[in-house]
């Protein structure tokens, strides 16, 4: 889990995982690093993220990890769509 952010040329399942999950954390607004201006849970396309931060995985290392988990399009844009909701429900539930 501590190397998660090097995947290397054959990434471990968990490390990938983590990565996709950051990614998805910080798109829909639960991160460290505020999320991108246009976050949609709808979007098919990967916002890129700021060149620094405790959260941040550069685009071509979460394009990795998807391909580590077998995660096409379809499947990141489900699970983007899902941690958008599961979001927005722990928002709620401080409120």
């Amino acid at each position: 889990m501590a190397s998660h952010h090097d995947l290397g040329k054959d990434p471990e399942p968990v490390s990938a995982a983590l990565v996709v999950a950051e990614q998805l954390v910080w798109e829909a607004g639960a991160g460290i690093e505020p999320p991108p201006p246009d976050a949609n849970p709808m979007s098919l396309a990967t916002p890129e993220p700021p060149s620094e931060g405790v959260d941040v995985n550069w685009t071509g290392m979460v394009e990795q990890a998807r391909r580590a988990l077998g995660m096409d399009d379809l499947a990141f844009g489900a699970a983007r769509a899902e941690a958008f909701a599961l979001v927005g429900q722990i928002g709620k539930q401080k409120s």
